[in-house]
């Protein structure tokens, strides 16, 4: 309980300090973010202008193109009044610089900027290690010029490169290690440290082109030497100029060492008043349960009492526990001796019941057959034998249900067979033979079930080979067949073969009442019934569903 009431005190500190160290990681990760935007802000400032000097000449191009002359002395106008630039011009779509502060006429049809703006018409900022005219290294920014929504050329203005500098970051806390600027594509545009080792400082698992960012980003990673770096990534112009700075390692962010240390010492507090609550409660109370436990546990298996006589060192309120078990422990054995004893008494009775209920069936079958013999009209003959039948399938009911183990559970399957083969043996044709065949598979009922079953089975079979008539090949059969088919559903079938008649049955004979008893028990079994010719053979098919053993005994 001590350590579950310190529980909340714990993981509230943690939180709280995880919370205090991520709003500190925040501010720092927007600190370096600032920082990378002031000591960029120059070549931020001299890209934008010049971007808006491009933007502007390009809008006035075809009107300065009708005065070739007029268009280069306003390009060297461009040059003179900018401390950055030192190149302008117009090239038109053949590549010819037609309009230029010098170089006029100059073919710039096979350069990296020229094929670029044919493929795709579009702003860009990019490097060229050697200007065509200047021949230095400089940022070119080139701007379409458009007429009647067609490009006809584009604005060239050169950079370079020794003109951009980085503003000095010496006067703050924070100084990162280098910044480099690069473009939309990926290419380095300028370096602090020098673009000969961009690729040594550059994140090893990402790419420039990847960090083509709309807002500002920071993580961590190792550049190319393996070095572990922090990095901040902010666009200096949308979509075109971007600025990476590279930070030490442990420059303000709080990694996960410094986390772990942070929220290690309410951790610690936490588990130490866990040991001290455990040992305490495992002296007083867990071991003394645990020797119940086992006490209970060998008397639920094999009902043996091990009680452990409780020793001074146990709580009053354990001992009464253990006392109040050993006590119930008595009491359990003792009822359950009086119950087993009563469900045996009540195993004979029932045993009994159902013995003499056979035995009485038996003897009203055997007094039946008396006057079967001593009867002499063919009709009452016939109806006594049919009722003697009926009894003596009750009577096989009874003798199943005092055999079994369970008496709510009857084998369908045994009792079918049982029965089928005593009305078989009592059917024999003098001078014929006739071919009996029994199919089952194990069926458990209730004894509800059963009886209707068994009656129903006697009236089908006697049926059977009441009407059996001889096929036009091979001997006169039946078959009995109880079978699965299905989830949950058992098939009763009964055929026998038909064609000439083996007996004659007298018209006075046949009252319907076998079909009447056949609708009325499977009515009682819940279940459906096709009875007609199939084929080369008479059959009765019974399907119903076995009641459920276990909703009913639920």
């Amino acid at each position: 309980m001590l350590g579950l009431s310190l529980l909340p005190i714990g993981i509230i500190a943690v939180l709280q300090t995880y919370r205090v160290i991520d709003e500190a990681n925040q501010s720092i990760e927007s600190a370096l973010l600032g920082e990378t935007l002031n000591a960029a802000a120059a070549e931020r400032r001299i890209i934008t202008r010049t971007l808006g000097i491009a933007e502007s000449l390009a809008l006035f191009m075809p009107e300065l193109l009708d005065s070739p002359e007029g268009c280069s002395a306003h390009m060297q106008d461009v040059t003179e009044s900018s401390d950055n630039i030192v190149w302008a011009g117009f090239i038109d779509n053949t590549g010819t610089a037609v309009c230029a502060s010098s170089g006029t006429g100059t073919d710039l049809s096979q350069r990296p900027s020229f094929l670029s703006f044919k493929e795709n018409p579009r702003q860009v900022v990019t490097i060229s290690p050697q200007t065509a005219i200047t021949k230095r290294t400089a940022i070119l920014v080139v701007q379409p010029v458009f007429e009647n929504g067609r490009p006809i050329g584009y604005i060239s203005l050169t950079v370079p490169h020794t003109a951009i500098a980085l503003e000095s970051v010496s006067e703050q806390k924070l100084s990162p290690l280098d910044i480099l600027t690069f473009d939309a594509v990926g290419n380095p545009l300028t370096s602090e440290a020098g673009l000969q080792s961009v690729a040594s400082r550059i994140p090893a698992s990402r790419s420039l082109k990847a960090l083509t960012v709309s807002k500002g980003v920071v993580f961590r990673d190792r550049d190319s030497t393996g070095h572990p770096r922090i990095y901040t990534a902010v666009p200096l112009v949308s979509d075109q100029i971007f600025a990476l700075a590279l930070w030490p390692a442990s420059e303000g962010v709080v990694g996960p060492a410094r986390l772990l240390s942070a929220v290690a010492f309410p951790i610690i507090m936490w588990l130490t008043s866990l040991t001290v609550a455990f040992v305490a409660v495992h002296r007083l109370v867990i071991r003394h349960i645990r020797t119940l436990r086992r006490d209970i546990r060998a008397f639920t298996a094999s009902r043996r009492i091990r009680t452990t006589a409780p020793s001074d060192e146990v709580p009053a309120e354990l001992r009464e526990v253990m006392d109040a078990f050993s006590q119930m422990t008595d009491q359990i054995l003792r009822d359950e001796a009086d119950q087993e004893n009563l469900l045996h008494e009540k195993d004979v009775l029932l045993k009994e019941v159902h013995h003499r209920v056979k035995n009485n069936l038996q003897l009203i079958a055997s007094i039946t057959n008396m006057q079967i013999r001593k009867s002499k009209h063919p009709e009452s003959k016939f109806m006594l034998k049919r009722l003697q039948d009926r009894v003596m399938g009750l009577a096989t009911v009874h003798r199943s249900l005092y055999q079994a183990n369970v008496f709510s559970e009857v084998r369908a399957d045994e009792l079918i067979s049982d029965i089928s083969r005593q009305l078989a043996n009592s059917s024999v044709i003098p001078g014929e033979r006739i071919e009996f065949s029994l199919e089952t598979q194990p069926v458990l009922l209730y004894p509800d079930q059963a009886v209707p079953l068994s009656l129903l089975v006697t009236e089908a079979v006697t049926n059977a080979f009441k009407y059996i008539g001889r096929p036009p090949s091979g001997l006169p059969w039946v078959t009995v067949s109880l079978l699965g088919s299905g989830p949950g559903e058992i098939v009763l079938s009964v055929r026998n073969s038909i064609g000439t008649p083996l007996l004659e049955v007298p018209e006075e004979t046949v009252s319907g009442l076998g079909s009447q008893l056949i609708g009325a028990f499977v009515m009682q079994l819940g279940g459906t019934s096709e009875i007609g010719e199939a084929g080369d053979a008479f059959e009765v098919k019974v399907t119903f569903q076995p009641a459920d053993f276990t909703n009913a005994d639920s």
